[in-house]
């Protein structure tokens, strides 16, 4: 037969259990936790890494674009020189009549 159990072992059993309870809740809770933090991290290295390399592809297109208008700048520039027509220089390079124009001011 079972000897029964003192309140006092009751006690030490019942707080026992709480505290693996409490132990196990810290556990999880500390789990998720970690889970969250690191889901951030990564999240913005992800995010880090995507605006560097739109703002490379970016910076790449507006060089290219500047070197190509400043090219047809100076051809237009050299076909100013030569005494080409505006018409035949907006033909030639693309560019406006006004910034054609601007040119004739530079020069």
């Amino acid at each position: 037969m079972k000897k029964a159990l003192s309140d006092e072992q009751v006690r030490e059993l019942i707080e026992f259990r709480e505290k693996a309870i409490n132990d196990e809740n810290q556990r999880l809770y500390n789990a998720h936790s970690n889970g969250i933090q690191i889901g951030e991290q990564r999240g913005i290295q992800i995010g880090e890494q995507r605006g560097i390399q739109i703002g490379e592809q970016r910076g790449i297109l507006l060089g290219k674009n500047q070197g190509d208008y400043e090219a047809r700048r100076l051809i237009a520039k050299n076909l100013i020189n030569k005494g080409n027509s505006i018409k035949d220089i907006i033909d030639i390079t693309g560019l406006t009549q006004k910034q054609i124009e601007d040119l004739f001011v530079e020069n």
